[in-house]
């Protein structure tokens, strides 16, 4: 068996198993290398053993991505090949159930002012877990664009999916002051939803955003974005092309992605969201937010997201959590996340 076609998390479990061979201890995935006593005559050894299992590894690579998670990551994704077979449940005319609406009760308890996370549509669980604990006995609400229909138009960019979120936030508080958090690309429109809500006069108390992503240089068409999330797809989880529905999807729940509402009929639709998305986001060029912003970023981003949202406020906060993965799972799920929502909104 090779590493050709297998998935992100089965390669991260071999890595894993490779690295308690070499350094005779217990490694999880985000367990790092040298710091459980690997050294470079390891590394070798590491090499030769993913070899042998069909894993195609340079000493170099081990040395970028000292962890199981990280290697795992630049050994599926790399540069995703468009030319790739899809599975035609993700690429089937678009379809599902689009939701309730875009406000999910997460924490309905507490008096005061509540929290509302925008979530980013693919971790939903783990987000959902994580943002209960931020709010610290005060109500917590998701804002999702799960019930948006799936075509985005050309016409959807960032501001307006941001004014579509903001009347369903203000039907459950009408007035300031606001606390609002993004995750992902959620934490683009949470930053978006924010200067709405200064446009029309009320107070924006706190503005934290978890892992944004990079604000491309240059425009995307729609049809790249698409083909490119589905690329993404088909590596991280090693997809040969012919997989039934059920299948893809069970592969993606494994990975936390969605949630047990989703079905095979909603996949096609949740990658033309994912897409719009980048769509929109490779079109918005933000202008500075006048109140306080909170930023947590993977310390991968540092000189790119990290820098460039950072001189969007004059008065910024920012924390930086060692992962060096393009997910943002573990991060969001980090007890250190915890303790810094939790800070922030007691201050």
């Amino acid at each position: 068996m090779t590493g050709e076609n297998r998935s992100y998390r089965e390669i991260e479990k071999e890595l894993c198993d490779i690295w308690k061979g070499v350094l005779g201890v217990p490694v999880q995935p985000y367990d790092d290398f040298f710091d459980h006593g690997g050294d470079s005559l390891r590394v070798i050894d590491v090499v030769i053993a993913a070899r042998r299992r069909g894993i195609p590894v340079r000493s170099s690579a081990v040395f970028r991505n000292s962890s199981p998670a990280r290697l795992a990551e630049s050994l599926t994704l790399g540069v995703p090949d468009v030319r790739a077979p899809v599975p035609r449940v993700l690429r089937a005319a678009s379809g599902g159930d689009p939701g309730n609406g875009p406000v999910v009760p997460l924490a309905v308890d507490g008096t005061a002012e509540p929290l509302f996370v925008v979530l980013s549509e693919q971790y939903v669980e783990a987000e959902r877990e994580a943002a209960r604990t931020w709010g610290n006995g005060r109500a917590v609400y998701g804002l999702s664009l799960r019930s948006n229909s799936g075509v985005m138009p050309w016409s959807a960019t960032i501001p307006d999916l941001a004014e579509d979120l903001l009347g369903a936030l203000l039907e459950v508080q009408p007035r300031g002051p606001y606390l609002l958090a993004g995750v992902g690309s959620g934490a683009v429109l949470a930053f978006e939803l924010a200067r709405w809500l200064r446009r029309l006069g009320h107070e924006v108390a706190r503005l934290m955003l978890v892992k944004p992503p990079a604000l491309p240089a240059e425009p995307v068409k729609f049809d790249d974005a698409l083909d490119r999330r589905l690329a993404l797809v088909v590596a991280r989880f090693g997809l040969a092309g012919d997989e039934e529905g059920e299948r893809v999807l069970a592969l993606l729940r494994e990975a936390g992605w969605y949630d047990d509402d989703t079905t095979p009929g909603d996949l096609s639709r949740l990658q033309r969201i994912a897409a719009g998305l980048d769509w929109a986001l490779s079109r918005y060029r933000p202008t500075a937010h006048d109140g306080p912003l909170v930023l947590l970023a993977d310390e991968r981003d540092a000189g790119s997201a990290g820098l460039a949202w950072s001189r969007l406020a004059s008065d910024v906060r920012a924390h930086r959590f060692d992962y060096g993965l393009d997910w943002f799972g573990p991060l969001v799920a980090d007890p250190g996340v915890t303790d810094v929502m939790k800070s922030e909104l007691v201050k």
